[in-house]
């Protein structure tokens, strides 16, 4: 459970036990949360590699 006073990490949102009970209730697993996020990371860097390079 999260108790920080700063933002919690997305590895904190996702071990935390609601968000497994959300994500149950709306089909999706931790893996597949996980890879989306990736994705999403891994677009961001290449857009931001390619407005350093222009």
């Amino acid at each position: 459970m999260y108790l920080g006073n700063d933002e919690p990490t997305v590895e904190e949102l996702l071990s935390d036990e609601a968000t497994h009970l959300l994500l149950a209730r709306d089909g999706l697993s931790l893996q597949a949360v996980r890879l989306l996020v990736r994705d999403a990371q891994r677009r961001l860097r290449q857009r931001r590699d390619a407005e350093r390079a222009a």
